[in-house]
């Protein structure tokens, strides 16, 4: 025990204790520029420079700073070992299982990997389980649309190696494992909870909020306020500070009732599956507890830090989650605004911590929203007091006690329409384009320039003036583009076109695909796209104008197109009907229509024929027409063709491509198997005319780049 106090004295008293603690902040920058020259070879600069300035700043936070930063490293390169070839059938033990209407989800781990299974049919089998699955290994892609959600690095950075279809499941054990404690949640919500009871229980206990529909979804992004449902330090604070109450009013001892506490912050870290924001909240507490019990003297800032650089070394893939970042963004927010707001009233503390917490987290929120709710701050005034008061202690209680569900339905109705009123009513969002790290890099300079210049009043107003016009330029980022873009996208079921001339000046949608999780909405609002100044709908079918209401609803559109024989979007007061030898003047662009000239059986014989020229050469769009009704369109001068249905054999003739000799053909597949695109017989066809070909079953998203001097193709494959 006295070598124990010896220790503990010689550490707390030394020299490099000393000096590192109110310095462990720059630990953490160090970390993560170090991780970031995983993503980006060009962080690598940056991080040296900060090791220089660390070297002349202190030796000592220099070492320590280069060797956390190096422990991460290793340990992002050990993660990355863990790949290896899979091959079925193959055994594992079930650590999650996932349930929806159409198939549940297992997380297999199996010699120290973690598989996605998917089983189509429900097995009666239970977490901890092992079991022997046959199926098939699926080919993980990266994102096929610019800006799109890039699943395979999803599943890199959750250390999810490969996907499985299941075809065949034997069970070989049956096992308890502690994550059965996760599983009986659950089950224990869905059984005895219905509808928005069961929704938002899921999300305020287990922090999953996949049963929210989209229209809830979307009032509480607008809001700003999401936050609420991700599991972190506020469901710990409750938790913490009910548990102290109830063992205060007993006559525990402080180390039986610190064990207890403990006990249940354990439990309560297997139920949320450690999600990273809890396990930051869980350590935080542990560590003020430590802190206070031995006298380190750390100040808040550094036991936060020491929490992140334990966790990044431990795991720095954490790094590449948002609720891993938003939380220690808002966490060091809130410790580094404290002093500001000690002596204020509990609304104007989260009013002034609303309004930090937006602006440091402001990157990381138009990329992930692509605009930004300048009224957040007051709406989270109302929200962070309802759900903190009154929604969350009444979900722990209501859990607990399922007969008070009718009392709990009524507070989360309540809640919910006034998610809906606020986003009406209480929203004035501002539309941003997706931020690349050298932007985001810019933006937190000139915070970090602004914090450093507090004390000088002139030089900080006139940062203050810089950042606000930079973020303005930021909202209005497209009219400065010099150049013109078309974009063939690359979707799962459909196709779509996307035409923006430079500077702003014109936008225009050429079908919509069918919807698919929201590809083109997403696409248009990351590209910073906030109305349309023309949205074509070539023909009725599903693949090609389902996601058009959608699109409607998020972006302003001034005009709508159709042919004469389709009604598919009668519904829209814009909506303009045309037939061939009509032609569409829109900016500088002008669309001459060669088809239909009459309603066809086929609808795919209805489809719109458009000749346009852009950015120097001239496009032939054809939509889904076939080789029936090919015949109509004239020998036309043509650069590029956008190939009918998708590639299929029953478009493109022999004869058609014949007459209009196009020098590049564009194919947008579609990604759906059995319809076997593009056809082999249309390829040959293709290629005998020495006529460069794009797919994007190959090169996903294609995209033309054009300016006075002229253009250049480029796919997202290759970027």
């Amino acid at each position: 025990m006295n070598y124990c106090k010896i220790l503990y004295y010689r550490i707390r008293y030394h020299s490099v204790f000393s000096t590192l603690t109110n310095h462990l902040f720059f630990l953490v920058i160090g970390i993560f520029f170090a991780v970031l020259i995983c993503f980006h070879w060009l962080f690598g600069f940056l991080f040296v420079g900060y090791l220089c300035f660390l070297w002349r700043r202190n030796k000592i936070i220099f070492i320590c700073s280069f060797a956390v930063s190096l422990l991460s490293l290793i340990s992002y390169g050990i993660w990355g070992l863990a790949e290896r070839d899979i091959t079925v059938p193959l055994e594992g033990t079930i650590i999650q299982i996932i349930k929806n209407e159409e198939n549940e989800r297992w997380v297999i781990k199996s010699e120290g990997i973690k598989i996605y299974a998917y089983v189509s049919s429900s097995e009666n089998v239970h977490v901890g389980w092992k079991v022997k699955i046959d199926g098939t290994v699926e080919n993980i892609d990266k994102n096929r649309v610019l800006f799109g959600f890039n699943y395979k690095e999803y599943l890199h950075y959750n250390h999810i190696h490969t996907i499985i279809k299941v075809r065949e499941v034997n069970i070989i054990s049956r096992k308890f494992h502690l994550f059965r404690i996760e599983e009986g949640t659950r089950n224990w919500i869905n059984q005895h909870f219905e509808k928005e009871s069961k929704s938002f229980l899921l999300a305020l206990i287990t922090g999953d909020d996949s049963d929210f529909d989209d229209s809830l979804q979307e009032s509480l992004q607008r809001n700003g306020i999401v936050h609420l449902f991700a599991v972190s330090g506020l469901h710990i604070t409750l938790l913490l500070s009910i548990i102290n109450k109830i063992l205060n009013k007993n006559t525990w001892t402080k180390k039986v009732a610190g064990k207890i506490t403990l006990i249940v912050l354990f439990s309560y870290c297997i139920i949320t599956r450690f999600t990273p924001s809890i396990l930051r909240a869980g350590l935080v507490y542990v560590l003020s507890q430590v802190n206070m019990k031995y006298k380190l003297g750390l100040p808040s800032l550094d036991i936060h830090s020491i929490v992140f650089v334990v966790l990044m070394i431990i795991n720095p893939y954490y790094l590449f989650r948002i609720g891993f970042v938003f939380s220690f963004l808002v966490s060091f927010t809130i410790v580094l605004t404290s002093p500001l707001i000690k002596n204020k009233n509990s609304i104007t503390q989260i009013l002034i911590i609303s309004i930090f917490a937006q602006i440091i987290t402001f990157p990381f929120v138009v990329n992930l929203n692509h605009e930004i709710n300048i009224l957040s701050p007051f709406t989270n005034i109302f929200a962070i007091l309802y759900v903190s008061s009154i929604l969350l202690p009444c979900s722990f209680i209501t859990l607990i006690f399922p007969f008070l569900e009718p009392f709990y339905q009524g507070i989360v109705t309540f809640f919910i329409r006034c998610s809906f009123l606020f986003s009406n009513y209480l929203s004035w969002s501002i539309s941003f384009r997706h931020l690349s790290w050298f932007i985001i890099f810019i933006y937190y300079a000139l915070v970090y320039f602004i914090i450093k210049m507090y004390n000088k009043p002139t030089l900080r107003k006139w940062l203050q003036f810089v950042i606000v016009l930079f973020v303005l330029f930021l909202g209005q980022a497209k009219w400065f583009i010099q150049y013109g873009t078309i974009d063939f996208l690359d979707l799962y079921y459909g196709e779509a076109i996307l035409i923006q001339e430079p500077y702003g000046k014109t936008t225009v949608l050429i079908d919509t695909g069918d919807g698919t999780n929201n590809v083109v909405s997403t696409y248009l609002l990351a590209q910073g796209i906030k109305k349309l100044d023309m949205l074509i709908i070539t023909h009725a079918h599903d693949d090609h104008y389902k996601e058009a209401s959608r699109i409607i609803e998020k972006v302003q559109t001034k005009r709508i197109i159709t042919s004469q024989y389709n009604n598919c979007m009668d519904g829209y007061s814009q909506t303009e009907k045309v037939r061939t030898n009509d032609h569409i003047t829109i900016g500088n662009l002008t669309f001459y229509v060669y088809h239909p000239d009459q309603f066809y059986a086929d609808e795919n014989d209805n489809s719109l024929v458009l000749y346009v020229e852009i950015g120097g050469l001239k496009y032939l769009l054809v939509g889904d027409l076939t080789t029936k009704q090919e015949h109509n369109i004239p020998a036309l001068d043509v650069d590029v063709l956008k190939v009918g249905h998708h590639g299929s054999n029953a478009s493109t003739s022999l004869a058609f491509i014949k007459k209009i000799k196009p020098e590049i053909a564009i194919i947008q597949t579609g990604r759906i198997k059995q319809f076997g695109f593009p056809s082999e017989e249309l390829i040959l066809r293709l290629q005998s005319f020495n006529i460069q070909i794009f797919r994007t079953d190959l090169e996903y998203s294609i995209r033309y780049v054009y300016h006075k001097k002229g253009g250049y193709f480029q796919t997202v494959k290759s970027s």
